[in-house]
Parts: structure tokens; C-alpha cells; sequence
């Protein structure tokens, strides 16, 4: 290899891993309150980027400094967003209860809730399986926090059913309860449609025939629909179909990708012949830069503090 050659071999290594530290320090959350890590962060890129390219290394300082809190980020101005006006029913009274504020509405703040803990997933707990692993579950936090929103919000909707009085009463909620899943869906708020439809599929609720009887046929008909959407069959080819063609905004059913995640990390070894696995890592990468992709588009709804 001549020295030109070397010369042109090693810029495009040493270019990648700027690239690389790059992207850590801009999107992982290893810097915030971690002043040694910083510090050595700092010490490196001295010591082995300032001389041959003292211009990245001049943007890996001003990153760093970001994070540090050091230098502030200039506030680009967004356009202004049109919010969609208020889906809530004519002479709506002030002691109306919640479900009378009708099933688009209430939808609508659930995502708002829930794109809220959506966003809040970073790609680190994403890696190693962390929320199945005790050791490890302080390392996924929101991705947690927001499988059980999940889970409450299915027990929410069972218990709500469950606590009226009559079959009249189940009747009515079963049926809100339909047709909020129905404006879940179709806001492509994937995460809580499936939480309500597991609520109405339950044993809890299925076996209330007496009220299902009770249910408007185009409601039971509805839910039937939305029920196919959600089977597991052929690792939920229904459900994946829907999400992949889904337009932003859109939150996304993440159990989807905490399964790709683990037969990725388990049936993939991560060293090969002694060296390490490139195409597990781009393969886990991939899927976690798929989710990622929905946290870039918000809801623009107007917030209803009665619901």
C-alpha cells in the first residue's frame, strides 16, 4: 500500500468515526449528568481530533458544549400550526361526564397523552433486551412506563364497563367504547385502539352477552373489523400492514418492534468468527431507527382539560 493510499484509507476511517461520536453526542443520552464521561469525551477528541482535522473537531467541542449546557441552541421559528377545531357535541353542559364528550375528542386526548410518552423512548432502551431484564429495567424507564399505560388504559375501559349498574348501562359504554377504538384507529394511534379492543375482547367483557345484545349491530360489526386488524396470526401480518402504511403522525403498537428487537438480539450471534456481528447491529439499528422515525411527527390538537 503506498502512502497515498494509506493517506485516502485512513480519512475514511477516521471520517466514519467522527461521523459516529457525532451522532452519540447529538441523540444518546450517555452525556447528560455524566460529567466524567464528558470530560473524557472532551480529552479525546484533543487529543486525537484537533490535530489532523481541527474543524470537526471544532463541531464535536460545540456538541459537547450543548449537552453541557455551555452554549445554547439558536430557536428556529416553526410556521405556525393550524389545530384542528374542537370535535366535542353541540351545547355540550358543564357537568357532562366524560364519555359525553363523545368518542372523536376523547381520542384525541388520548394521543395527545400518549404521543407525549411516545416521544419520551429513547434509542438506548431499545438495546439488550432491557425491559425484560430486571438488572437492566432502570435503562428503559419510558419504554415501560409506556407498555403500562397501555395495560391501564385496558383496565380502565374493562372496569368502566364492568361498573354500571345495568346491561343498559355496559351496553352504552361497550358501544363508546367501540367507536373511540374506531377514531383511535383512525388517528393511527395503534397503541391504544389495541389497549380498548383487548379491553372489549377480554373475558371480562365477551361473556357479557346479555349487554352485547344490547349493542347496535353496526357497532358489533365495527368491532369485528377492528378486532381482524389485531390477530395474531402470521406475526400479526394485519397489524403490521396497517402500521407500515400508516402516514405520520402515528404511534405505533411498540410491542411490534420489542418483538423484532428480541428474535434480532437472540437468534443472531453477536460475534462471528471472532469478530463482531455488523449485520445484527445494522439489523437492530434498523428497527430501532424505523420507531424512531414516528417521534419526529406530533398531533396538533387543542388540549380539553374537562377529559
Amino acid at each position: 500500500m503506498t502512502m497515498e493510499e494509506f493517506v485516502k484509507y485512513r480519512t475514511g476511517i477516521q471520517n466514519g468515526v467522527i461521523n459516529c461520536l457525532k451522532l452519540w453526542v447529538t441523540n444518546g443520552d450517555d452525556f447528560e449528568n455524566n460529567p466524567h464521561l464528558q470530560k473524557e469525551f472532551m480529552q479525546f477528541i484533543h487529543t486525537c481530533v484537533s490535530h489532523d482535522n481541527p474543524q470537526q473537531y471544532r463541531i464535536l467541542r460545540q456538541k459537547l458544549l450543548v449537552v453541557r449546557g455551555m452554549v445554547t441552541v439558536p430557536v428556529v421559528k416553526k410556521e405556525d400550526v393550524n389545530t384542528p377545531p374542537l370535535k366535542l357535541p353541540p351545547n355540550l353542559s358543564p357537568n357532562a361526564t366524560l364519555f359525553d364528550h363523545g368518542p372523536p375528542e376523547i381520542a384525541r386526548q388520548l394521543t395527545m397523552l400518549d404521543f407525549a410518552l411516545f416521544t419520551k423512548i429513547k434509542p438506548i432502551e431499545l438495546v439488550n433486551q432491557a425491559w425484560v431484564k430486571p438488572k437492566y429495567s432502570h435503562q428503559a424507564k419510558n419504554i415501560l412506563h409506556f407498555a403500562e399505560r397501555m395495560n391501564t388504559l385496558t383496565r380502565w375501559a374493562a372496569t368502566s364497563i364492568l361498573a354500571q349498574k345495568d346491561k343498559g348501562g355496559r351496553a352504552k359504554l361497550i358501544t363508546d367504547f367501540i367507536y373511540i377504538a374506531d377514531e383511535l384507529y383512525k388517528l393511527n394511534n395503534f397503541s391504544s385502539f389495541i389497549a380498548i379492543i383487548n379491553a372489549l375482547e377480554g373475558s371480562a367483557i365477551s361473556r357479557l352477552h346479555a349487554s352485547w345484545n344490547k349493542v347496535d349491530r353496526k357497532a358489533c360489526q365495527r368491532n369485528d373489523e377492528l378486532y381482524e386488524i389485531i390477530l395474531p396470526n402470521s406475526n400479526f401480518r394485519n397489524l403490521r400492514k396497517e402500521v407500515s402504511q400508516a402516514n405520520p403522525p402515528c404511534i405505533p403498537y411498540v410491542g411490534l418492534f420489542m418483538s423484532d428487537l428480541t428474535f434480532a438480539t437472540e437468534c443472531n450471534p453477536t460475534v462471528v468468527n471472532g469478530m463482531i456481528n455488523f449485520l445484527k447491529c445494522t439489523y437492530i439499528n434498523d428497527i430501532i431507527n424505523r420507531l424512531r422515525l414516528y417521534q419526529h411527527t406530533p398531533y396538533h390538537f387543542e388540549s380539553v382539560p374537562s377529559i
